[in-house]
């Protein structure tokens, strides 16, 4: 079963349509447009790591809880089966002009975003970056954190690889 098939099943609606977008290096990415006109963002990776599509919905709710900044809805997502690829689904948004105070209204919402309710450094569960899974212990001070859980396993997996 195709991408577009899949989507169409997962989420209860003909995709009559998959155009290839701009999205990055590590996914490939389009827009699903439905029989209704109304339209999706799609990523997708052939042979991504199991849970990155879930983490990277969980991380998107939880800034989504901070309503601080504008974060896309997560409409579905898969691990992807049977040598299919996974997915993640999200509501579109289209890039228009700024608007006046929107570089200020941004700043305050980064800030309000960072003010939100983590404890600590660090998050409930390990994500990704890319496609290299990552993990997130906690810490009290951010600059722990940044050593321990993103820096020394870079500096390792480097090593590991001779380079």
């Amino acid at each position: 079963m195709g991408l577009q098939e899949r989507l169409s099943e997962t989420l209860g609606e003909q995709v009559v349509a998959l155009h290839s977008i701009g999205g990055g290096d590590i996914n490939d990415a389009y827009e699903a447009v439905f029989g209704s006109g109304h339209s999706v963002f799609v990523k997708t990776h052939a042979s991504g790591p199991d849970g990155m599509f879930e983490a990277e919905a969980q991380g998107l709710a939880w800034l989504g809880e901070a309503n601080a900044l504008r974060v896309p809805e997560v409409l579905a997502h898969s691990n992807g089966d049977q040598g299919q690829g996974g997915f993640l689904v999200l509501e579109m948004l289209v890039s228009s002009p700024s608007r006046p105070g929107f570089q200020e209204e941004t700043g305050r919402g980064l800030a309000a975003l960072h003010r939100y309710g983590a404890p600590s450094f660090g998050f409930e569960h390990s994500n990704f970056i890319g496609s290299l899974s990552q993990t997130n212990k906690r810490a009290e001070c951010w600059a722990e954190f940044y050593r321990q859980e993103r820096i020394e396993p870079m500096v390792a997996r480097t090593q590991a690889r001779g380079l």
